[in-house]
């Protein structure tokens, strides 16, 4: 289960040190302004991190460091973050970057993409966030699932912003 006495601080420091790969894709993808990115990552690893204790290091063979738990969580983070690609699988159904669609068009492509349910999330009738949820099996087998919570999209149409 969760644990929120294991929550960090200075994560991009941390990555920076010990995984500059991971740190560079990290930031790139899940930066929200210089200043903000780190409590940005933060609240992931306590959110979702301090969660999945699969990925603790001492369940992983590691040396058993909070760090490396954090390095671990991030690096499945990554994983799941290049297998399950929304602006692809909404690209192959020709919603690019600007435009706009009835909400289902949205969903349609990206379940069907993912052969799994999702739970999208929007702003103003601007997609903002797409979740997946998943069972974890041993280490590292990330399965799909129903969303627990299931906070809907209230637009009819979204649009699909650029990137900042």
């Amino acid at each position: 289960g969760c644990n929120m006495k294991r929550g960090v601080t200075d994560i991009g420091k941390r990555l920076n040190k010990t995984d500059p790969d991971l740190y560079q894709y990290i930031e790139k993808y899940w930066s929200i302004g210089n200043h903000k990115a780190d409590k940005f990552w933060e609240h992931a690893w306590v959110q979702h991190g301090t969660c999945m204790t699969n990925l603790e290091a001492q369940c992983q063979g590691n040396q058993g460091t909070e760090d490396q738990a954090v390095i671990n969580y991030f690096v499945a983070a990554r994983g799941l973050h290049e297998k399950y690609d929304v602006a692809q699988a909404l690209a192959d159904n020709n919603i690019r970057p600007g435009s706009s669609a009835p909400v289902d068009k949205f969903r349609k492509a990206i379940e069907e993409a993912f052969g799994a349910p999702v739970v999208m999330r929007c702003t103003n009738s601007v997609l903002d966030g797409v979740q997946v949820w998943f069972k974890v099996r041993g280490g590292n087998d990330f399965e799909p699932t129903e969303p627990l919570i299931n906070k809907k999209c209230s637009a009819k149409t979204l649009t699909f912003a650029y990137k900042k």
